[in-house]
């Protein structure tokens, strides 16, 4: 995208700016998220062993055999939408109340002590 603009010294129309990041925009590609929502893997070693935590921030998942965190990400069919997770025992369920979804999100194992 180019500007011009006239001289006033010489009444010339001269280029006055260019944003080359406006026509070359790229964007970022957006994070898949498995359809099965058990299969959330941990970022550091890979491990599928996790938990979901509440914490000082909300809701995190915890990888129970490096103790590495990382949040939890909900999306929804519209992107206007703001999806909510609704803790019942250890079932997790993600709820939209602009589509009416009420659909279980993961479920955390039961600790044997």
């Amino acid at each position: 995208m180019e500007f011009f603009r006239v001289c006033k010294a010489c009444g010339e129309e001269k280029l006055f700016f260019t944003n080359p990041t406006k026509e070359t925009k790229q964007t970022r590609p957006k994070r898949e998220i498995p359809k099965d929502k058990q299969e959330e893997v941990c970022h550091k070693c890979n491990s599928k062993n996790m938990q979901i935590l509440y914490g000082r921030y909300g809701y995190y998942f915890n990888c129970l055999d490096c103790n590495a965190n990382r949040k939890y990400v909900l999306t929804c069919q519209k992107p206007t939408c703001k999806p909510k997770l609704k803790k019942e025992k250890e079932k997790f369920y993600k709820i939209c109340n602009d589509c009416n979804i009420k659909e279980l999100y993961f479920e955390n194992n039961k600790m044997t002590e």
